[in-house]
């Protein structure tokens, strides 16, 4: 959904030479993602070896590994912010094929959500569960009532699974945007009035999330309640942050969050979180644990890795606020003027969140969308928007806030909860939190 509105102030825009380009694959050493060399690409699966796989790995014998997969962190001491350093690996993802859903954008005379409901790609459906059962297999042969798979390798399974979906239906996600930038006959729970987009995105990664094995429940930014979808870890979407840029063709991006608890989960309940930025190419950062990654998604849903271990940069540079200007609480209003004095600080503020967040991870600062004389409790929301990108920059060697203390330590009492948020190095956050607290 939409991030929020410009601000008031005039500020200069990027000047010659601040242009922002996306990252380029460095030239890396195998490694990283299980023992893939950096680079390699994720091809399409074909179903039928997929199926002949499954079959195969049913009766493989105990203590035959079909990957070399750390388990997930399941203690609060693993999670960004705390002592022990061990990382959860990205693993060996598999981008599964799929046909074009609806690639045009005709609703077909639909009401996106009272209507008949969208086609099942049965075959993409089909081919999903075969490669989460695949997945799923890490010690001797599978049967109905198996129960070799620790919990940890279970919650690691279907983080991998979702990863996998994610990415294969993000090129499905842009081709269906120039059919849908009109605004749907509805509003989210926040109140805020839908674009086609909204839903369209919404609608296809909660048929495809829940069709995953290991998938319990989908909840998303435009949906009032959860949806349960079987048993498992918990996913929440926002399905496309920043759509109010479809009319001006600026980025956008999706966000998702996998909580190993009921929902609304805390933000040290997150395993994983995941965004898919859609820019001038289409990327994805993953964290999990203390481990954050860049990929490049191709058209065909493979994706590749650009940036492994990615940190933000010990100098910031680059700076983002949101909110109105006059609505700005007279501390922060203090704190951005000292930020907007210094000349080596940029502004960088696009209108969608995960942009200007990406910003921040690629060339350091912060990002803000403060507390509001008109909005104390702040814009975005808890557990689609704020727990998953604290958890990022966190992971990213950064820091994350809702004024007072950690995204991540903020307890949760509804799902729609919103949040003030502010992420970045952690020299702007603590100096921010000074300000708020005086």
């Amino acid at each position: 959904m939409e991030s929020g509105v410009g601000n008031d102030r005039e500020h200069p825009g990027p000047r010659n030479g601040e242009d922002v380009a996306g990252r380029r694959a460095p030239d890396a050493e195998p490694g990283g993602g299980g023992d893939r060399a950096v680079g390699e690409k994720r091809r399409p699966a074909d179903h039928e070896q997929d199926r002949d796989r499954v079959e195969e790995l049913r009766g493989a014998s105990v203590g035959r590994h079909q990957r070399d997969r750390r388990p997930e962190p399941t203690h609060k001491e693993d999670q960004p912010g705390h002592e022990r350093d061990e990382r959860g690996g990205v693993g060996d993802a598999r981008a599964v094929e799929f046909e074009q859903h609806d690639p045009e954008g005709s609703l077909d005379g639909r009401e996106p959500r009272s209507g008949p409901e969208l086609p099942v790609n049965k075959e993409f459906i089909r081919s999903v569960a075969a490669a989460s059962l695949v997945t799923a297999v890490h010690s001797g042969p599978m049967t109905d009532t198996d129960t070799t798979q620790t919990g940890s390798e279970s919650i690691a399974a279907a983080v991998d699974a979702v990863i996998d979906v994610v990415a294969a239906t993000a090129p499905e996600i842009r081709n269906g945007l120039p059919g849908r930038r009109a605004a749907a006959d509805g509003e989210n729970p926040s109140g805020e009035t839908q674009m086609a987009a909204d839903v369209f995105a919404d609608d296809l990664l909660c048929e495809r999330l829940g069709a995953v094995a290991g998938v319990g429940t989908y909840a998303s930014e435009e949906r009032a309640e959860a949806v349960d979808v079987g048993e498992g870890v918990s996913v929440c979407v926002d399905p496309l942050d920043g759509s109010s840029n479809l009319e001006p063709n600026a980025a956008m991006g999706t966000i998702v969050a996998i909580y190993d608890d009921s929902l609304p989960a805390g933000g040290r309940d997150i395993r994983a979180a995941v965004y898919v930025l859609y820019g001038p190419i289409t990327t994805m950062v993953v964290a999990r644990g203390k481990s954050v990654t860049e990929y490049v998604i191709r058209d065909g849903g493979e994706y590749d890795t650009l940036t492994e271990d990615v940190r933000l940069p010990d100098d910031p540079t680059v700076y983002g606020f949101g909110g109105r200007v006059p609505n700005w609480v007279e501390a922060f209003e203090d704190f951005a003027a000292d930020v907007e004095s210094d000349p080596s600080m940029k502004l960088r503020y696009g209108g969608a969140m995960i942009g200007d967040v990406n910003q921040v991870l690629t060339y350091g600062g912060i990002f803000a969308y403060p507390t509001l004389t008109t909005a104390p409790e702040g814009k975005l929301r808890l557990q689609f928007e704020g727990y998953p990108v604290g958890y990022i920059v966190e992971a990213a060697g950064g820091a994350s806030s809702d004024g007072r203390r950690s995204l991540l330590d903020v307890e949760p009492e509804d799902l729609h909860d919103r949040t003030p948020v502010y992420v970045g190095n952690p020299e702007l956050i603590d100096d921010l939190e000074a300000r708020l607290a005086e």
